[in-house]
């Protein structure tokens, strides 16, 4: 097939496609070569443009080491100004490695560009706004007359409407950028982390340091053998893990913009709806959740959720709630904190309710999905 023609050159992502052919878990598996392939060769990439700069590339330094990055040095303990690699560059531990960053993406994986900020600023209120607060909302606890009452008219008509173009300016901010954000996930790209070996010898200085007595989390010398194997392990399941879950965000929104599609809601669709209502209520009124339901059922400026709800049968209308609290599920698991999801005891919280339900409807868990469902954590 087509998919695994992309990776003919790969034969251990064949056989690996191969054998998820025959398991239901061919999708995510394919979604992983290809974020593995993906970064692999922006890795190639990197270390030839840093190789071409004739910059020492070293492997990631451990923990502890005497290599550090820049970004938590100074220039020296009487100089706490920050190191940067041009000014460093000098400097005969002048080093550098591959490390990661993360970046928000679009569905189609291009940077999500965020739109600037209202250049407009809050006006200065020609009276105490928290007494204002206070006499409008807890008349009984407050003592006192308006504050608004001994106020000029023209000085509180003027307030009023630069109030009122700045709360527009602010809320137009905050819709355009949930409609930037819907969809978006935050992927993890090969970076140039640049740093000195023998940082200290150099002269230079870790303000971020933290000097204790002791420690709770002992060092590796101190670890038996059996100790840092289970330590090795347990940091291997993080790795992997934290790597799974971007590509497993792409497929699982696959399948429900497929499930959008629907004329009639799967099997638990009310009792699931219910459960939401009743556990997760929180979830609903994000408005990227809205923005990213829209895109699954294809709201626009011309089929508005009004105009689709209105000519949607009974259970057509039912998908399109199930698809709207799908979203509010989802949204927050592509942002900075959901990627950290999967280290949760799923068996009682709302990824797992999610997750399970859309098992329950036909769609095959990925590896770190069910590790996320699980009492498991990490």
């Amino acid at each position: 097939m087509a998919a695994v023609a992309e990776f003919e050159d790969d034969s251990e992502a064949v056989t690996a496609l191969i054998a998820a052919a025959t398991t239901g878990r061919f999708d995510h598996t394919l979604a992983q070569a290809r974020q593995t392939r993906d970064w692999n060769l922006a890795k190639e990439a990197l270390v030839k443009d840093l190789t071409d700069a004739g910059l020492t590339i070293i492997d990631e330094p451990g923990y502890p080491s005497p290599t550090k990055s820049l970004a938590r040095l100074a220039v020296s303990a009487e100089d706490d100004t920050p190191l940067s690699e041009v000014e460093h560059e000098d400097c005969p531990g002048h080093v550098v490695w591959i490390g990661r960053r993360e970046v928000e993406v679009d569905k189609n994986g291009k940077p999500v560009v965020l739109p600037p900020e209202p250049s407009i600023e809050a006006p200065d209120a020609p009276y105490d706004l928290d007494d204002h607060y206070w006499f409008v909302n807890e008349p009984d606890d407050y003592e006192g007359d308006d504050p608004r009452a001994g106020i000029a008219p023209d000085v509180l008509a003027a307030y009023d409407e630069a109030q009122a173009e700045y709360d527009k300016a602010v809320d137009e901010y905050q819709k355009a950028l949930a409609k930037a954000r819907a969809g978006s996930r935050r992927v993890t790209l090969p970076a140039a982390i640049y740093g000195c070996r023998e940082w200290a010898e150099r002269g230079h200085h870790d303000p971020h340091a933290y000097h204790s007595p002791s420690t709770s989390k002992p060092k590796a010398s101190e670890m038996s053998e059996a100790e840092r194997e289970e330590a090795k392990k347990a940091r291997k399941v993080v790795i992997d893990n934290n790597k799974a879950w971007a590509p497993a965000l792409d497929v699982r929104r696959e399948y429900v913009a497929n499930l959008a599609k629907a004329k009639t809601p799967p099997k638990g669709t009310q009792k699931f709806l219910a459960t939401a209502l009743t556990e997760d209520a929180r979830l609903i009124s994000d408005v990227t959740a809205r923005h990213l339901a829209g895109d699954w059922l294809g709201l626009n400026a011309k089929n508005t959720p009004k105009a689709a709800i209105e000519k949607a049968t009974d259970n057509r209308a039912l998908v399109m709630t199930l698809i709207r609290v799908l979203a509010a599920y989802e949204a927050p698991l592509g942002g900075q904190f959901g990627r950290g999801e999967w280290r949760r005891d799923g068996t009682n919280n709302a990824t797992g309710r999610y997750l399970r339900f859309l098992e329950s409807t036909g769609y095959a868990l990925s590896e770190v999905e069910k590790f996320a469902i699980s009492k498991k954590t990490a």
